[in-house]
């Protein structure tokens, strides 16, 4: 698969049964685990940015900076782990002009730095939205050059609302979660790719909706963490600084918010994924609603919890590729976003829930997972431990007591044989909701099972369609 670490820009991610390549190293999946740290950066206009002496610790070194993000990086990145960092900045970036003296008697290098980088801007180059995010990312580029800071960073450029720097406008009719849904589908296929147990939010320089937003989509991202690379948690910690003053004391740079998440959330289940009014996109909200019908299956699947249903659903030949299908959408929002230089003005024609894009991401990593087990007993246990346990620990002992249940039979089993009948009752051989949410979707009457060697393979008899079983399911 392709991994995405910005939002214009590619790196190969290539992952396969035995092996993970990632950044140039081999890792045996199952054996070496580099967990890495993941810090989100969220900036306004460094522009306005004063000078000061900031602290991430009381025992930690003072560090002069414009910016909280070459402290943190000085105490969180020489710690022995592999560390990542995205920056995460708005369109309305490249709305800014001059740097003026920001009350201190000098300019900060922050504001210097960006006011040179911004020289450099040739506005005639944008000639759609995507010169547009280009010509963001290489203004941002050039101020982290500029300021001398270095390590493994990428840029996330997501949509503006309003008009933050005064001359541009950036609108929309669903520009409010037009931020959280360009982050996630960059973020997200980061950490479906790598492997990351901590995640840093640096919130200092965040504007307007973005401390928040990054604040609930560092949620996702922590799921998302657990569900593809079967860590046991993962911590989520926010960082602010104190307060500007002019006494020239040290500024902490505080902890906000911590948590170790250890499953996997589910909110509510969006009714589109394109939220949008206009006809002339009939044909993309379609296509669209195709790739939902695929993700709400699977994500039933997770949810009751249902492991064999899901090992069928993924390993189907007609399975679509959820990953290429939201590329498409994206470049589709990218493509049908308008640009005025004349008026200054940025206009999406649509939005894209973003609750959308993290079930199509979840949706992915599950069945990434599924199509390399095999519908045996043995690999019923092997997905359970890898997706079940951190959806609901329950499940966990759900889904053992049912392949306990069938284990302890299994010398009678010689060929193929339905389980009903092996456990010496009779059914309907129609799909009950409550038996097989109670029963991890191994609803006897349902169910075949053959011997193969020293496994039991399993599967739903013929007369079951699996798309009309989990109809019958229904999600929040």
């Amino acid at each position: 698969m392709l991994c995405f670490s910005a939002w214009m820009r590619r790196r190969v991610c290539v992952t396969g049964y035995m092996f993970i390549l990632l950044s140039n190293e081999i890792f045996l999946k199952g054996v070496i685990l580099d967990c890495g740290r993941l810090i989100i950066s969220t900036w306004g206009n460094p522009a306005f940015w004063k000078s000061f002496k900031y602290r991430v610790r009381e025992d930690a070194g003072v560090v002069e900076s414009c910016t909280t993000l070459e402290p943190i990086l000085r105490f969180f990145g020489d710690a022995g782990k592999r560390t990542k960092v995205f920056l995460v900045v708005l369109d309305s970036l490249m709305d800014w002009k001059d740097c003026k003296d920001r009350g201190e008697g000098r300019y900060s290098k922050c504001c210097v730095c960006y006011a040179e980088c911004y020289k450099g801007i040739d506005f005639t180059r944008i000639e759609d939205y995507e010169g547009l995010l280009k010509i963001n990312e290489g203004l941002l580029r050039c101020v982290l050059d500029c300021l001398g800071i270095k390590g493994d960073i990428d840029v996330v450029v997501g949509p503006a609302l309003g008009s933050p720097g005064g001359e541009w406008r950036f609108s929309g009719p669903h520009s409010s979660t037009d931020f959280m849904t360009v982050t996630l589908h960059v973020l997200g296929r980061e950490i479906l790719c790598n492997c990351y147990d901590e995640i840093i939010l640096d919130l200092s320089h965040g504007v307007n909706f973005m401390p928040s937003e990054v604040m609930i989509l560092a949620q996702m991202l922590a799921s998302l963490a657990l569900l593809k690379h079967e860590v046991s948690e993962v911590v989520v910690r926010a960082l602010n600084s104190d307060p500007s003053t002019k006494s020239g004391e040290p500024l902490n740079i505080n902890t906000i918010y911590e948590n170790a998440f250890s499953l996997i959330i589910m909110p509510e289940f969006p009714k589109h994924l394109l939220k949008t009014s206009n006809r002339r996109l009939e044909n993309l909200r379609k296509k669209t609603n195709e790739i939902m019908h695929y993700v709400k299956k699977t994500i039933k699947t997770i949810y009751y919890p249902l492991p064999l249903a899901l090992l069928e659903l993924c390993r189907s030949s007609e399975y679509p590729n959820l990953i290429n299908s939201l590329e498409e959408v994206m470049n589709e929002w990218i493509k049908e976003t308008h640009v005025s230089l004349e008026e200054k003005s940025v206009t999406h024609d649509f939005g894209i829930d973003p609750r959308a894009v993290y079930y199509s991401l979840l949706a992915h990593g599950a069945c990434e997972i599924a199509r390399n087990v095999r519908p045996t007993l043995n690999g019923l246990k092997e997905i359970n431990e890898k997706i079940y346990v951190n959806v609901n620990k329950a499940y966990q002992y759900i889904i053992s007591n049912e392949v306990s249940q069938i284990e302890t039979r299994k010398e009678k089993i010689k060929n193929c044989i339905r389980l009903s009948e092996l456990y010496g009752i009779q059914g309907s051989g129609t799909p009950n909701e409550r038996i097989l949410i109670a029963h991890a979707g191994l609803q006897s009457d349902l169910i075949e099972v053959c011997s193969e060697g020293s496994d039991l393979s399993l599967k739903y008899i013929k007369e079951i369609n699996l798309n009309d079983m989990l109809s019958r399911l229904k999600l929040p």
